[in-house]
């Protein structure tokens, strides 16, 4: 039963994340994919020629057989069901392990699968095939077996992540290994060493394969940015990526920390059992490596540290708090009813904002440790005064709702807000009940639940359309003026051709299967080879002068560009007209033969 359940749940991060195939990091893994089994994939003048990532992750090259006997895209959408079926399959162990109540571990599940920022991260479901999408229950895994006291087992796992995806495995082997140090004779001297081996063989594949895919000579001053920070490529990074600076991130990166915050808080105030003093070890470790990360990121730079992205580790933190939250959970199970309907007015408040779900089980679940049940009128008349503001913010101020697909049934479907107040309302008072149920029909009505949630978020009145719309099942993806070009091109054009494309687009290297001279994506690549950071800027800023361009100045720029970088191909935006005919247009773009 406890598969079925999660296989519905996988089933419903479909609904709640999307799927889609040649999005995000996808733009360029793909086409590298392609270099990695075909050098002459792509023309020369393809800065993908240029060796990046690739060099320094087994992920990829270990997907790359399996492409070559399936298809590319039923392959990434069976992986990527699997790789969700596996992190909640992991997250539903550690809840369980964390409290020994099921109830508990299905509502933390529940929540976990919600999609969810945490800094200036995604949640741990991006919407397509990555390498995350298994190092993540790897990772859950490994953070489980130190819950049970396998170092071993978890050293062992934080190798695979490190293989698979270095910036991921960094800082879980950081935290295993910190966790270690702070358990003198509890660890088991054999196990551990028998694991640290495991660990350390894989770490030594990766070097020699890292090693076999060194930069060539071109790439000498590649060594250089292990452990300087030259200027120059830096400056590109701050442009580019600054995401892998705490200097940087916005406040509402910082914001979206609170809640997993405030989840730690009370998990480890409330919750007396050999997980508190675990927890406080992983947010010790977290704690530490964010300010090994302003260090040696923002304040004094060093290459290895900016390339292995520490302040990303806050993906890591949103992935424990599967123990927060199921220990809150426990919490709230047993709480008094303003504790209940404060965490009903709460989601009300905010259904679409997705962490407010967490938020509110966390606040309830304080409100019982501060005041217990002595107080719980207080809680209630709190609690109501919040049910009486969903209904405010959602009634009188739609503009709050961010987007989404749960948004979508607060923008267009009317009364809607008030049928989830009316869930919301329903949940907080059946928890006793559903806390008395046998776990056959505790499940049952959870998914029920779940059910009625994903139907309201696609939007009742075209399930089907808003369904196909957000989630892309393989060779189904609608069909768009920019995929169109893309399509055209690579039945019209010979393999060696080499297109100018708008430098905000994305992707068109996938459905086309041709080079292109350079995309603001592209730039997502330059920490992790210096030379390709200067190549891309110096791309970038030329098409990027290009684009301010108009009339014959546009087209004279333009063909004075592909003569530069050897391009055969431009797809421009049709309201720009050149002198000689499109090869092909359509209401969007042209495509120009440009030799």
């Amino acid at each position: 039963m406890d598969i079925l359940f999660l296989a519905l749940l996988t089933a419903l991060s479909l609904v709640l994340h999307g799927y889609g195939y040649g999005i995000g990091a996808q733009t360029h893994f793909i086409p590298m994919l392609r270099l990695y089994g075909d050098p002459n994939a792509l023309p020369p003048g393809d800065l993908l020629h240029i060796p990046t990532s690739f060099r320094y992750s087994l992920f990829w090259p270990s997907v790359w057989p399996l492409t070559r006997v399936c298809d590319i895209e039923w392959a990434f959408f069976l992986l990527y069901l699997v790789g969700a079926f596996l992190t909640l399959a992991a997250a539903y162990a550690m809840a369980l392990h964390a409290t020994s109540s099921k109830l508990a571990a299905y509502l933390a599940v529940t929540l976990f699968l919600i999609p969810k920022p945490a800094g200036h991260n995604p949640w741990m479901y991006p919407p397509f095939f990555v390498a995350t999408i298994f190092t993540a229950p790897l990772a859950l895994f490994a953070l489980s077996a130190l819950l049970r006291h396998k170092l071993g087992l978890a050293v062992a796992l934080a190798g695979a992540v490190l293989v698979l995806h270095p910036i991921s495995g960094a800082p879980l082997m950081f935290v295993i290994l910190f966790w270690a140090a702070f358990q003198g004779r509890a660890v088991n001297v054999r196990e551990t060493s028998i694991g640290a081996g495991v660990g350390l063989l894989l770490v030594a594949a990766l070097l020699l394969f890292a090693f076999l895919n060194r930069p060539g000579h071109g790439d000498a001053a590649q060594a250089d940015i292990l452990l300087s920070a030259p200027a120059d490529w830096l400056r590109v990074l701050k442009t580019r990526t600054e995401y892998a600076f705490l200097s940087l991130w916005p406040a509402k990166d910082w914001a979206s920390l609170f809640p997993l915050v405030l989840a730690f808080l009370v998990a480890v105030s409330g919750h007396a059992g050999p997980s508190r003093r675990h927890l406080t070890l992983f947010v010790a470790a977290l704690g530490l490596l964010w300010l090994l990360s302003f260090l040696f990121t923002d304040l004094w730079p060093v290459g290895l540290a900016v390339q292995l992205q520490l302040a990303r580790s806050t993906g890591l933190f949103a992935l424990l708090t599967c123990i927060a939250l199921a220990v809150c959970a426990a919490s709230l199970l047993s709480g008094p009813l303003g504790e209940r309907l404060i965490a009903a007015g709460l989601l009300a408040a905010g259904f679409d904002y997705c962490e407010n779900m967490m938020l509110a089980f966390t606040i309830s679940a304080a409100l019982r440790l501060l005041w217990g049940r002595q107080r719980s009128p207080h809680a209630a008349a709190i609690g109501l005064a919040i049910v009486a503001c969903g209904i405010l913010v959602n009634g009188l101020w739609p503009g709050v709702v961010s987007s989404g697909p749960v948004t979508f049934a607060l923008l267009h479907l009317g009364g809607s807000e008030l049928a989830l107040l009316a869930l919301a309302l329903a949940a907080a008072l059946a928890w006793p009940w559903l806390h008395a149920l046998r776990p056959v029909a505790a499940r049952a009505v959870l998914c029920l639940v779940l059910a009625l949630v994903a139907l309201t978020s696609l939007g009742v009145r075209d399930l089907a359309g808003a369904f196909r719309d957000w989630v892309h099942l393989p060779h189904r993806a609608p069909r768009t003026d920019w995929r169109d070009v893309q399509l055209w091109a690579k039945a019209h054009t010979p393999p060696s051709a080499l297109f100018i494309v708008p430098v905000d687009a994305e992707g068109f290297r996938i459905f086309s299967e041709r080079g292109q001279v350079v995309d603001w994506k592209d730039g997502s690549e330059a920490l992790f080879n210096y030379r390709f950071a200067r190549e891309w800027e110096r791309r970038i800023a030329d098409f990027t002068a290009l684009e301010k361009t108009d009339g014959a100045t546009f087209e004279t720029r333009l063909r004075d560009l592909a003569v530069s970088y050897g391009a055969t191909f431009a797809v421009v935006p049709k309201r720009r007209k050149l002198t000689q005919p499109p090869a092909y247009e359509n209401a969007t773009y042209a495509i120009y033969a440009l030799k």
